[in-house]
């Protein structure tokens, strides 16, 4: 009996060992190649799965990764994705994208995009928001959208 309990636990124990060395952390840092500033909240998937988290104030990273993964997908809203190869302790650089939205559409359910918006749009032109010296965008387009109420 002693000996079949022995052998059940080193079983055991070698499985959990087996099992841990499935899955490695890396951490890293997310930075703007423009400044070399952090990049707060950009997104660090693992390629080719749902695995995945973001960046914390300090642009600062931790990623548990497969042991069959080793190219992580960086993005931030404004900046290029990238793939690098993942290892422990990297800095990634970020720089702006070149492309920029042309036009923004706000709804209450959701986004959309211009060809499948169903309903009442207004259009505002930038020139339209900077001649009203204001520091709230709310407060900007106060009386030139329907239904918008400024902040007090």
């Amino acid at each position: 009996m002693k000996r079949k309990l022995m052998m059940f636990l080193t079983l055991f124990i070698l499985g959990i060992g087996w099992v841990s060395a499935q899955v490695s952390s890396i951490s890293g840092k997310v930075i703007s190649a423009e400044d070399g500033l952090p990049v707060i909240g950009a997104t660090i998937i693992v390629k080719g799965t749902s695995i995945g988290t973001v960046t914390d104030i300090d642009g600062n990273f931790t990623l548990n990764l497969p042991s069959d993964a080793n190219t992580l997908v960086i993005s931030y809203v404004g900046k290029e994705t990238v793939e690098v190869t993942a290892k422990n302790g990297m800095i990634v650089e970020l720089f702006d994208s070149v492309s920029q939205l042309d036009e923004v559409i706000i709804t209450a359910f959701g986004t959309t995009t211009k060809k499948s918006f169903t309903g009442s749009a207004s259009v505002i032109k930038e020139d339209d928001i900077i001649k009203r010296q204001t520091s709230n965008i709310t407060n900007a387009l106060v009386g030139q959208v329907a239904g918008i109420q400024g902040l007090s």
